[in-house]
């Protein structure tokens, strides 16, 4: 299942709604930055039994591993606002592992 802002929210612990912009762009951006990284694609694009296409959440992206990095990409990220670095080593490092991509 794909992350939503309220996933994020409660493993930040936010109860508030001031900063649900910024916390969607953070989102994104983690998501992305995983997508990029493994070159797995965030969706998919299935055929029905009628030859409809459907656009759906990929199996591959969305794995409890995988959103567990994003959420620690965020949550580091959110935490070093205006730093140099914002970007979580860890998360990166399960990222790599999980590649489908020759890492050099």
């Amino acid at each position: 299942m794909t992350l939503t802002i309220t996933e994020v929210k409660n493993y930040l612990n936010i109860d508030f709604d001031d900063n649900d912009e910024y916390l969607q762009t953070l989102l994104d951006a983690a998501k992305e930055r995983a997508s990029s990284i493994m070159g797995i694609p965030q969706t998919v694009t299935v055929v029905d039994d009628l030859g409809n296409e459907l656009i759906i959440d990929n199996p591959d992206f969305t794995t409890d591993e995988i959103n567990n990095a994003i959420l620690n990409d965020i949550a580091f990220a959110y935490q070093s606002r205006g730093e140099k670095e914002s970007t979580s080593a860890s998360a990166t490092e399960t990222y790599r592992r999980r590649s489908v991509r020759p890492m050099l």
